[in-house]
């Protein structure tokens, strides 16, 4: 090691042409890293993630750190991280994980614009950054936000109306879904793990040619299907839904996913519950990861061997005789697929994290369940308690955080939004981005009876069970009461007494429908609770 540190001063010195006060500074900012990787069981360079080096920042950043400072401490890690690739001392893949723009997702928690723009536009950045940290600087401010986000910082000042505009006028450039791991590609992912669609199919590009090959073969495959007498009952079966399970937890998938697949099983009669769901989250590691939970998108997914490569790690965890629509079993398909690249999709003995992507919370809050998406949540935010602060309407909490009436260390609650008080289950996507927006992403929470877009991070618990309007707990929190989120203890419980909760029961009102006529009225008089998939039942 001693070897290792002298080769690496000589680097900075030598080809970097950095002083000694600045070298000794970067050994600094090195051995306090390390010191914080190894707490959070990193032992070695090796086994450095992305979520290592932003919860670092983070940290830094919390404990008063300048941004001149914590820019420093960028660049000291990005050099050696390279310096190690270079000489071979890890993978050049392990080395890749300051690269990305993406990394920095939470960059309002680690330095905001002004502070970025401070240092970019100072007189003489020499005095205070190396040309390593401009450019690392450079790509901070260049990350990619989206429009939602963007809007959130637009409010806070953060950025003009000339950057926003610009942001709004470039994004979506071309066709097909978004690329991030939300509920479109989430679920074009499970219809390929149940069988449902062709092997390898789920996530092409849509500008792809490969994508017009897969629909003139799955079109010659369907007349196949129906002379061989070969239909969609037949494939799907509480086998093929837990396939898709395993598969949604394996990669870090939609929370919808606990919606749709219920659903699914409910029309194939193969019912399935929250427990069930959770056991299999439980037992399935996370081992592929993508957007909002890393860098990669599910196009780099794709490239990296897609839903067969993930398949093919956990074929010891999925029912490899379940039937497909190629009329071979899921066993049958993977024979010869080769393993998925190691930057995205790891062995099972190597994962990403060991409890699954998704997870089912319960407690006094959630009686009947809730569901968050720990995959793309850091760990320092897997537990929270805070303050809550009320509203019952997207739209409500929404104005509020725009116009700033939402703090630090409160738990945002979004209530009436479930699939009766909605009616229809909305999405609580803007609220989480306006969030991440005013900077707040690290320093909030947010529970709803609602649900969440794929591409949600930060703290956030869904489809809390009974919902608002049926009159489940949720209906009854106040603002200013704690609320205690725990992710590994699968909890969710309101810090209230059950005295003072009967007591709120009792004088709770339920609220006038806000829709009274139409398909829409009919479903928020017939809809199940999200747990059992929001379904309309029809049979008994």
């Amino acid at each position: 090691m001693d070897i290792l540190v002298e080769e690496f001063r000589n680097f900075l010195s030598v080809e970097k042409g950095a002083s000694p006060n600045t070298i000794e500074a970067y050994m600094r900012d090195i051995g306090r890293f390390m010191e914080f990787a190894g707490k959070r069981g990193r032992g070695s360079l090796e086994r450095v993630r992305r979520d290592d080096i932003t919860a670092f920042m983070v940290s830094e950043k919390r404990r008063g750190l300048s941004a001149s400072s914590i820019a420093r401490s960028l660049a000291a890690l990005m050099m050696l991280f390279k310096f190690l690739a270079a000489n071979k001392y890890i993978r050049k893949d392990i080395a890749g994980v300051l690269e990305s723009p993406k990394l920095w997702k939470y960059l309002p928690d680690i330095l905001s614009p002004e502070e970025v723009e401070k240092l970019l536009k100072a007189p003489d950045t020499s005095k205070q950054l190396g040309r390593r940290d401009r450019a690392i600087l450079e790509l901070m401010y260049a990350s990619g936000l989206r429009v939602s986000e963007a809007a959130g910082m637009l409010k806070a000042g953060k950025i003009t109306e000339e950057d926003y505009l610009k942001l709004e006028d470039e994004a979506t450039p071309t066709c097909g879904s978004c690329s991030f791991l939300g509920t479109a590609n989430t679920m074009c992912c499970i219809a390929e793990a149940m069988g449902m669609s062709l092997p390898g199919s789920g996530t092409i590009p849509a500008t792809h040619a490969e994508r017009l090959r897969a629909a003139q073969a799955t079109g010659r495959r369907i007349v196949e299907m129906v002379h061989e007498g070969l239909a969609a009952r037949q494939i799907i079966d509480r086998r093929a839904v837990e396939n898709g399970i395993r598969l949604s937890t394996a990669i870090g998938g939609s929370t919808n996913t606990a919606l749709h697949l219920p659903a699914i099983a409910y029309e194939a009669e193969c019912d399935l519950d929250m427990d069930q769901f959770e056991s299999l989250c439980r037992t399935t590691p996370h081992i592929a990861k993508m957007n909002p939970a890393a860098a990669a998108n599910v196009p780099d997914f794709h490239r990296a061997g897609g839903v067969q490569a993930v398949m093919k790690e956990i074929l010891h965890l999925v029912h490899g005789d379940a039937l497909t629509v190629t009329g071979k079993t899921v066993a049958q398909n993977l024979e010869g697929v080769p393993d998925g690249h190691r930057s995205i999709v790891r062995p099972t003995a190597e994962p990403w994290s060991e409890g699954g992507g998704l997870a089912i919370l319960r407690g006094n809050l959630a009686p009947d369940t809730a569901i968050t998406k720990p995959a793309a949540i850091v760990p320092e935010m897997q537990t929270f308690t805070g303050r809550a602060r009320c509203f019952d309407s997207e739209v409500e909490a929404n104005q509020a955080i725009l116009d700033g009436a939402v703090q630090e260390g409160e738990v945002v609650v979004i209530r009436y939004e479930g699939p009766k008080g909605g009616p229809g289950m909305r999405e609580m996507y803007s609220a989480m981005k306006f969030l991440y927006g005013r900077g707040l992403a690290l320093k909030t929470a947010l529970v709803t009876d609602g649900r969440f877009s794929g591409t949600n991070n930060g703290c956030f618990v869904g489809h809390i069970s009974p919902e608002a309007a049926e009159g489940g707990p949720l209906a009854l929190v106040r603002d200013g009461d704690e609320i205690a989120i725990d992710i590994p203890g699968r909890r969710l419980d309101l810090r209230v007494g059950d005295d003072e909760l009967e007591r709120r029961r009792q004088a709770w009102q339920r609220p006038e429908p806000k829709i009274r006529s139409g398909y829409l009225a009919l479903y928020a008089r017939l809809a199940e609770s999200a747990d059992k998939g929001a379904v309309i039942r029809h049979r008994d």
